[in-house]
C-alpha cells in the first residue's frame, strides 16, 4: 500500500496528465478518497507542527519586545494564544474541515461544469479530480512557503484532473475551479468595505 501510495504521488508530481488519462471512467471513488485522506492526514500533522513553531517564535519576539515597554505594560495575547494552542485540535481542524471542504468544492465545480454544458461523466469523476488534485498539499512539509506553493499547484492539478476526467477543455475546467476563488475574493472585498464603512461611522 505504501509503495502504491508513493507511486501515485510521484506520478501526480511528474506526469499528472498521463496519470489522469490512465484512470479512465468508473472504478469508484473509495480508493481515491482513502488516498486523499492519507494526504490530508500528513499535511494536517505538518500544519500543526509549523503553526506551533510560528506561534512559539512570535511569542519569543513579543516577549523581547514587551521587555522594552514601560513597566506595567505587556502583550499577553500571544502568551494566551500559546496556552490555548492544541496540536491535536489544529490537526483535527485541518482534517475535518479539509474533508468537508473538498466535497463542497467538488459539488460547486460540478454544478459550474453542468452550467457550461459539461460534467457528462458524472460527479464521481469530479470527486476523483479533487481527491488526486489535493496531492501538492504535501509540500506543507516545507516550512512557511511550502503550503502556499502546494495550494497553487493543487489548483493547477485539479484543473488538469477535471479536464481529463470530464473530457472537457482546460478553459472550462479552469472556470469551474477558479470561480470559487473569484467569489471568495469578492466576498472578502465586500466584508472589508463593510468593516471600513462601520469604522468610519463609529469615528464620526
Amino acid at each position: 500500500m505504501i509503495k502504491k501510495f508513493l507511486h501515485t504521488v510521484k506520478a501526480l508530481f511528474t506526469s499528472p496528465t498521463k496519470f489522469f488519462e490512465s484512470l479512465g471512467q468508473g472504478n469508484g471513488v473509495l480508493n481515491p478518497f482513502f488516498y486523499f485522506l492519507s494526504i490530508i492526514v500528513i499535511s494536517g500533522i505538518f500544519n500543526a507542527i509549523w503553526s506551533k513553531v510560528m506561534l512559539k517564535n512570535m511569542q519569543n519576539f513579543m516577549n523581547q519586545f514587551s521587555g522594552s515597554m514601560p513597566q506595567g505594560q505587556s502583550l499577553p495575547s500571544m502568551n494566551q494564544a500559546m496556552m490555548n494552542y492544541s496540536f491535536t485540535g489544529a490537526f483535527l481542524r485541518t482534517v475535518i474541515f479539509g474533508t468537508i471542504a473538498i466535497f463542497i468544492f467538488s459539488a460547486i465545480y460540478h454544478v459550474i461544469l453542468m452550467i457550461l454544458g459539461e460534467g457528462k461523466n458524472g460527479f464521481e469523476n469530479t470527486l476523483k479530480a479533487s481527491f488526486f488534485g489535493y496531492t501538492p498539499n504535501l509540500l506543507v512539509v516545507i516550512p512557511f512557503c511550502g503550503g502556499i506553493i502546494g495550494y497553487i499547484w493543487a489548483i493547477v492539478l485539479t484543473i488538469i484532473g477535471l479536464a481529463k476526467l470530464q473530457e472537457t477543455s482546460y478553459g472550462k475546467a479552469s472556470v469551474a475551479v477558479l470561480a470559487i476563488l473569484v467569489l471568495c475574493c469578492f466576498i472578502g472585498m465586500l466584508a472589508a468595505l463593510g468593516m471600513g464603512s462601520m469604522a468610519t461611522m463609529f469615528n464620526q
